[in-house]
């Protein structure tokens, strides 16, 4: 009897225990959130600094949990998943250029050594490399491809041919130059005389709204855009050589294009790199008795909140802060009342505020509409209950609180998938 006894009584010991435990585990994980407040007419700094005075102030309580900063922006805002392909198109160019470097510094060898068959390989080849570089080379490394071509093709007897990679140089580089230390006195003669000659045709493209945005460079030489709203540029499309090249074209925020100059299409569409945040101004000033707007209730459930502060700040002619706050529950739509604190310092106000605001939630973290009246948690926990149990579970606020949750989801991915599309950034290209 004493043992049946005993294990009674440890067994009600143990699911006291639990429920005790559920109840502050429940009380604990109640998460009090400060988004934004509606602050105007002041300085984003300003803000920032009202809106940390007010997160530490109710770091001071126990009733509630106050989400970070850090977690809310990690939920508001989408980060760019082009950025990653941005990462990997830089690993790969770097990778590239590392083995284009390396091909040079062979056809360099070669051509120290009077092998010029084998610098003309090795640099045809490195040449060759380049048109995959989706990342500007650097000019240097593409002229010292063309003029040692140049003059391998000129020692082996091959003028002509040495003439075509010479007038690739003067073509995307008319102010070049040749090295007496470097190259003998007739090469660099053929070189200046072909500097004179009428040479390659070129061809005007023109970037019709945008031009002037977008940085071109085609193996590292940087192309020069004329005009204002319609950019044109004068490429050498007809040229043996350049003809078949790249153009990389790019602009800020956004992923590198890179094309084959005889493939340019007729319109380029640039991918935004830009992170995108769920829009908040206007959403968290004070209701009154207001309905909250639907977007500031899917921002509440995306992030999970049992209520958020709702406030507004003012810096008044006299140099007085105005500071206003109110509390908003996520289950219930209850709001607190409005409370308004005016101090020349604003850490004070929000202080003040915060401390009356205090006053409205109760001991199991509900928001109140009236600190002075204010029932037992017994009353009040047994008249929720009570109601809510009266109720079909389609008619629960909890039951809409989770399909709000997966509606907000798909809402979140079409918001975020439109944004995507408007931040495209268009460049028309046409042939002239």
């Amino acid at each position: 009897m004493y043992r049946s006894l005993i294990l009674f009584i440890g067994l009600w010991l143990v699911v006291f225990g639990l429920f005790f435990q559920s109840k502050l585990y429940a009380q604990a994980t109640k998460r009090l959130g400060v988004v934004e407040i509606e602050a105007d007419t002041i300085s984003n700094p300003d803000k920032q600094r009202i809106l940390q005075s007010i997160r530490d102030n109710l770091k001071e309580q126990r009733l509630m949990v106050v989400v970070s900063d850090e977690e809310i922006e990690s939920k508001l805002v989408q980060k760019s998943k082009n950025r990653n392909e941005f990462e990997k198109l830089r690993v790969d160019s770097q990778r590239r250029k590392n083995e284009l470097e390396r091909k040079v510094e062979e056809g360099k060898k070669f051509y120290l050594a009077s092998q010029f068959e084998e610098t003309i390989g090795a640099l045809h080849s490195a040449f060759k490399s380049l048109k995959e570089i989706a990342a500007p080379a650097s000019p240097q490394v593409t002229d010292e491809i063309l003029k040692l071509t140049a003059a391998s093709h000129y020692f082996l007897g091959n003028e002509d041919q040495a003439k075509v990679y010479l007038s690739a140089i003067l073509d995307i580089n008319p102010s070049a130059e040749l090295s007496a230390e470097q190259f003998p006195p007739n090469f660099i003669q053929v070189f200046e005389l072909l500097r004179q000659e009428n040479r390659f045709a070129f061809k005007t493209w023109t970037f019709e709204g945008g031009g002037k945005d977008v940085k071109a460079t085609i193996y590292g030489y940087p192309l020069n855009f004329e005009g204002g709203e319609s950019s044109s540029v004068k490429l050498p499309l007809d040229h043996p050589i350049w003809g078949r090249a790249s153009i990389l074209l790019e602009k800020e925020g956004a992923l590198p294009e890179l094309f084959s100059l005889d493939q340019l299409p007729k319109e380029v569409r640039f991918q935004s790199m830009k992170d995108r945040r769920i829009a908040t101004k206007g959403l968290f000033a004070p209701l009154g008795k207001e309905t909250p707007p639907v977007e500031l209730k899917k921002i509440m459930v995306l992030l999970n909140l049992s209520a958020v502060f709702l406030g507004s700040a003012v810096l008044d002619l006299k140099n007085q802060w105005i500071i206003k706050g109110q509390w908003l529950e996520s289950s219930t739509n209850r709001v607190s009342p409005v409370i308004t604190k005016a101090d020349a310092n604003y850490t004070q106000a929000t202080r003040e505020v915060v401390q009356e605001l205090l006053t409205f939630i109760s001991p199991e973290g509900r928001i109140l509409n009236d600190r002075k009246i204010l029932p037992s948690a017994g009353e009040l926990n047994g008249e929720e209950v009570a109601i809510e149990s009266s109720k079909p579970f389609y008619k629960t606020w909890w039951f809409w609180s989770l399909v709000g949750a997966g509606a907000l989801g798909a809402g979140v991915g079409t918001y975020f998938a439109v944004t995507s599309q408007q931040d495209r950034l268009k460049v028309q290209v046409q042939r002239k």
